[in-house]
C-alpha cells in the first residue's frame, strides 16, 4: 500500500468510514453461514444479521487500525431518524476524531508539518 511505502510522507493518513444500512426485515434477521465455505468461519458471525456483521466488521477495522474511526447507522427507508447499532460507531464518535485529527493537524508547525508530509 502507499502508506507503507511511504508515498504520503511520515505523517499517516486518516482513514474513515461511514456507513448507512436500511433497516429491513432482510437486514436485521440472523444470516446462515454456507457450510462450503473454502475456509474457517469465525464463530461471531454464525447467526449474525447483515447489521451485526458490518457492526463487527466495523469494530475490528477500527480496532485494529486498519480505519482511525467509522460510523454505522441504519433508518427506515423514508424515515427521517437513525439508528446506532454501536456506541464505538457513533456519528458523534466519528466527528470527534475527525476534529481530534484537524486540532493535531493545526497544532504542528508548520516546519514539522512539512518534515512529516514530505514524500521524497
Amino acid at each position: 500500500m502507499a502508506v507503507e511505502r511511504g508515498l504520503f510522507g511520515r505523517l499517516k493518513p486518516w482513514f474513515g468510514f461511514i456507513m448507512l444500512v436500511e433497516r429491513t426485515i432482510g437486514s436485521l434477521s440472523p444470516v446462515k453461514v454456507p457450510k462450503n465455505m473454502p475456509f474457517p468461519v469465525d464463530r461471531i458471525f454464525e447467526g449474525a444479521s447483515y447489521i451485526d456483521r458490518y457492526r463487527i466488521f466495523f469494530e475490528r477495522m477500527v480496532a485494529e487500525g486498519n480505519y482511525d474511526a467509522a460510523a454505522l447507522l441504519t433508518a427506515e427507508a423514508g424515515g427521517d431518524t437513525y439508528v446506532e447499532p454501536s456506541a464505538g460507531l457513533s456519528l458523534a464518535n466519528l466527528e470527534a476524531a475527525i476534529r481530534a485529527r484537524i486540532s493535531y493537524i493545526k497544532s504542528l508547525p508548520d516546519h514539522v508539518f512539512d518534515e512529516l508530509t514530505d514524500a521524497d
